[in-house]
């Protein structure tokens, strides 16, 4: 999976975390993939990402547009959208200040940018998505126990594997809801 950010410290290729603090006075505390973030289909979208980097000996400004807080991406034919994009600026004492989704800041020497970016929306029904794929998600980090269960339908066992009986009769119930509430709304 390919992570672009403001972590790549402004180059639009992939690179080191390492080579990147060579290049720019910045520290990147953390890069890493947002768990239950992604846009759940029958092919979920990829997961949204967080990047938290500051300057090193200096004051660092960063520049932003980022629409993914009121536009994120939705799915198609039935998939879920992505979660939101956000932007934050910790502090030296720790705490957190949310910042305008378009915005032109100092980041100043001791503090961090807290950057989040969306991920990608889902394609068709996440009761459809192949249960192996939704297992596999969990043990990779990307989608938790409870998404897979309540989003996906999926039920795993405790040694991590599908529980085939228990994901058809949550696959079953779930759908059977959706179409009440569809229903409902005609």
């Amino acid at each position: 999976m390919t992570m672009l950010h403001a972590g790549n410290g402004g180059m639009c290729f992939i690179d080191s975390v390492e080579l990147d603090e060579v290049y720019t006075p910045i520290v990147v505390k953390s890069r890493r993939l947002i768990r239950d973030s992604e846009g759940a289909g029958r092919f979920r979208g990829a997961p949204g990402i967080e990047v938290e980097l500051g300057p090193v000996d200096c004051r660092m400004e960063a520049g932003f547009v980022a629409d993914g807080n009121i536009n994120n991406p939705l799915g198609a034919r039935g998939g879920g959208a992505a979660a939101k994009s956000d932007q934050f600026r910790r502090k030296k004492d720790g705490s957190v200040e949310r910042l305008e989704q378009c915005s032109q800041v100092w980041i100043e020497d001791g503090e961090m940018l807290v950057s989040i970016a969306c991920g990608g929306g889902g394609y068709g029904d996440a009761y459809s998505r192949d249960p192996a794929r939704v297992q596999q998600d969990v043990q990779e980090g990307l989608v938790s126990r409870r998404r897979a269960r309540k989003v996906y339908g999926v039920a795993l066992k405790t040694n991590g594997r599908v529980d085939e009986e228990a994901t058809k009769q949550l696959r079953k119930v779930g759908r059977a809801t959706a179409r009440t509430a569809r229903g409902r709304k005609q």
